[in-house]
């Protein structure tokens, strides 16, 4: 048995509907999946877009919102990461903690 995986580019993956890099974080934050959540991770999300990117993702038009790409958002926890350092009103685990003020 041969197992087969196949990469397409974004091109083709957006002409099958998938959306782009950029759209990413639109789509999910415009889902009912996300709207309706109240998990701890998704209340997390908020606020780190919130202070990290100056977007309130609860409002319900983000149509005039620049949302960074995906690679931008790991880019910038994964350098926080290897540094060991936190984002300010974030532990070193990106928890948001309002009250702990950090360095």
């Amino acid at each position: 048995m041969v197992d087969t995986a196949i990469f397409l580019g974004a091109g083709a993956s957006k002409a099958e509907g998938a959306p782009l890099q950029g759209e990413l974080f639109w789509e999910y934050f415009s889902s009912p999946a996300f709207r309706n959540s109240r998990s701890l991770m998704d209340r997390e999300l908020t606020e780190f877009f919130r202070k990290m990117f100056n977007i309130d993702v609860k409002r319900r038009d983000l149509t005039n919102d620049d949302f960074p790409t995906f690679e931008e958002v790991l880019g910038l926890t994964d350098l926080a990461i290897l540094r060991k350092e936190a984002f300010r009103q974030f532990d070193i685990e990106n928890h948001y903690c309002p009250k702990q003020q950090l360095l």
